[in-house]
């Protein structure tokens, strides 16, 4: 086929040569005598026997000599035995026109005139070109080949070659051996890569990779190629190598196919690298699985021994190690220098240093404790009605996150004296999550009874002590109430806010109903011990029952800018009852009720009966504000001298009885 020239109404036939030389000898092999052809036909020598070309020249008034040529594909096979045929063939033009295909495409047929399939394509500019087959057959077959390759020239053609038969038996009749494995190991980007020998018979076409799932050998790949010997894996395909061990094996397959179960290679594990690392001990033990089966050999014996290498913050890996094939664990020590450290093994044949295979890779924070930078106690306060004490404290916010390597625990302790003596209390995890506060309630202490100190001592998760907060000291009140109508008070100030007491406010509570704040008092620097006195003696109400707290409030000059505040016992001072009790009284007069009047006179002891002169009880009351209105079962009594017994306790539970005569006026 040709394409059509620019003159083609000025000459009347194409003419065809050929010839088996290029570009000499050529002999007329035939006319095509219609101008607007681009095709026609010729009879050479047989293309079936050699290489033939061609080139077409116009009849024209002046002879036009041939612009190109081209030459038939001329295809040869070679049997080479163990089923693979050899396949050489000519191109059409070299090099090869520019409307032409890069691409040869390789036809077979297991029968003369049988149906054509595809079996590769060559892409290829040399004048030679070859290609192998390895005979997918079993059984002896008789073979046909060709080749084919396009050009786009006249809406597209084809250049076909000879139908080529190879010479001998066509048949694949060898099972594979065994595999020969190489290496299993893993890199960092999330595969298992695994390698095996190539193997020593031609007609090979895939290795088939298995894995050990449920005890059980599972076809998991299939590599292609006798020379593909590699193949890599991703983790989500054959398991995590980074949680444990995996097994393979490979197996080949030829082309009848042939796959021998028995010829399995002998299994490699991957190396699972395993960590155990100890903070407070400042190490981390690595372990790991033996290899078996190195580079083929059985029992380990290929196994020199294994490196162990390290990559600090991100860094290059390391070699820090190397044990003997026999051991299989190592303590990296001293890690008390913050940063990342990763890990992986390497085994190495004893022979081949260079065969090797890699673990996964482990990694460890090494997280000395961060000193805090502020540690501060807040209050130490007594909790209201109550015998604890709450301890507060502000913390050092990087400090209490244990994921930092900060504070791992928070110890409370105590001391009863004025000077050392602290012992813990009790002790807390530091909080998981960020937080500048932690909260103790000590209910160990009897704080109505004496004042007590209290630091909070921040830990490592090792217990080993980082850094000490200021003292926080307890006030304890005295109540001491007096027989000249002054209750007075005594306590301890509260130590030891960084900016001190802002000042004191005293509360009281007449029989414990309600506080109020009754003064407050300035702080007097120096001073240890307080001391304040209630004048109670306007007080008319109540069972003699007072009761008393102190607040000291924080001045706001601390660093932290907190105020805090903190309570002191409770303590009771008590005044013993005054009564006064009329001789006298008129039922229609002035004084129409005769009722002792009295203070600090506990209710639930209190009785007055009045009896008279012959002893027969006339009245009887309970209730200090209840007296006797001169009448008996509803009359009013004669005017005279009656008797009375008052009887009353105080709020301290004291014991009072007094006993007299009243006279009624009539």
């Amino acid at each position: 086929t040709w394409t059509l020239p620019p003159y083609v109404n000025h000459f009347q036939n194409y003419s065809i040569f050929s010839s088996t030389t290029y570009n000499s000898g050529y002999t007329y092999s035939g006319d095509v005598t219609n101008p607007s052809l681009t095709f026609g036909y010729a009879s050479p020598t047989s293309a079936n026997t050699n290489q033939v070309y061609f080139y077409v020249n116009t009849d024209t008034s002046s002879y036009t000599p041939a612009l190109d040529s081209l030459s038939t594909i001329f295809l040869a096979t070679n049997n080479l035995g163990n089923g693979v045929i050899q396949l050489e063939w000519n191109a059409i033009h070299h090099p090869l026109l520019p409307s032409s295909s890069q691409w040869y495409k390789i036809y077979r047929a297991s029968r003369y005139s049988s149906n054509w399939f595809l079996i590769d394509s060559v892409n290829s500019q040399s004048s030679r070109v070859s290609y192998y087959d390895t005979v997918p057959f079993c059984d002896t077959v008789t073979l046909l080949y060709r080749v084919e390759i396009a050009d786009t020239s006249n809406g597209g053609c084809l250049s076909i070659s000879n139908m080529a038969k190879p010479v001998g038996t066509t048949h694949e009749t060898w099972s594979p051996p065994q595999a020969v494995m190489d290496t299993v190991s893993i890199n960092p980007n999330g595969f298992v890569d695994i390698s095996w020998s190539k193997s020593p018979k031609g007609n090979v076409i895939e290795y088939i990779i298995y894995e050990l799932l449920s005890n059980v050998w599972t076809p998991i790949d299939t590599v292609k190629g006798i020379n593909n010997t590699s193949v890599s894996l991703l983790f989500a395909k054959v398991g995590n190598a980074d949680s444990a061990s995996l097994s393979f094996v490979v197996a080949l397959k030829d082309s009848c196919p042939n796959i021998n179960p028995g010829a399995l290679s002998a299994p490699q594990r991957t190396l699972f690298l395993k960590q155990t690392p100890d903070r407070c001990a400042q190490t981390d033990v690595l372990s790991w699985n033996s290899y078996e089966n190195l580079a083929g050999s059985t029992g380990g014996y290929g196994i020199g021994g294994y490196h162990v290498y390290v990559s600090i913050n991100g860094g290059n890996y390391n070699l820090i190690a190397t044990t003997g094939r026999g051991t299989t664990s190592y303590t990296d020590s001293n890690l008390n220098t913050p940063q990342t450290r990763c890990y992986y093994v390497q085994v190495f044949d004893s022979i081949h240093h260079d065969t090797t295979a890699s673990s996964n890779i482990v990694c460890y924070t090494v997280a000395t404790a961060l000193k805090p930078d502020y540690d501060y106690l807040n209050d130490a306060t007594v909790v209201q009605n109550s015998s604890e004490i709450e301890v507060d404290a502000y913390i050092d916010t990087l400090a209490s996150n244990i994921y930092l390597s900060g504070a791992g625990y928070y110890a409370l302790q105590r001391s009863a004296d004025s000077v050392g003596g602290f012992k813990t209390i009790t002790t807390i995890p530091a909080p998981h999550h960020f937080t500048n506060h932690v909260s103790f309630l000590d209910n160990t202490a009897n704080p109505n009874r004496q004042s007590y100190r209290y630091q909070v001592i921040t830990q490592d998760s090792c217990y080993h002590n980082l850094d000490t907060t200021n003292l926080g000291q307890t006030m304890y009140l005295t109540a001491v109430g007096n027989s000249d109508g002054i209750n007075t008070l005594t306590w301890n100030e509260y130590q030891d806010w960084y900016g001190g007491p802002q000042y004191y406010a005293i509360y009281r509570s007449v029989d414990g109903i309600t506080y109020n704040v009754l003064t407050t008092i300035a702080p007097n620097a120096g001073t240890f011990t307080y001391t304040y006195p209630d004048n109670i003696k306007n007080v008319t109400q109540g069972q003699g029952t007072f009761y008393y707290y102190i607040m000291a409030a924080e001045n706001s000059s601390n660093p932290y800018s907190l105020i805090d505040t903190s309570y002191s016992n409770i303590a009771r001072a008590y005044q013993d009852p005054t009564v006064y009790i009329p001789d006298a009284f008129n039922p229609k007069g002035i004084n129409k009720i005769f009722i002792p009047v009295g203070v600090f006179i506990d209710v639930t002891g209190y009785d007055l009966v009045i009896i008279n002169r012959w002893g027969e009880v006339l009245f009887e009351s309970n209730m200090p504000d209840v007296g006797w209105d001169g009448t008996f079962k509803g009359k009013l009594v004669e005017e005279g001298v009656y008797v009375y017994l008052l009887t009353y306790t105080s709020s301290k539970g004291e014991y009072f009885q007094r006993k007299g005569t009243v006279t009624l006026l009539r």
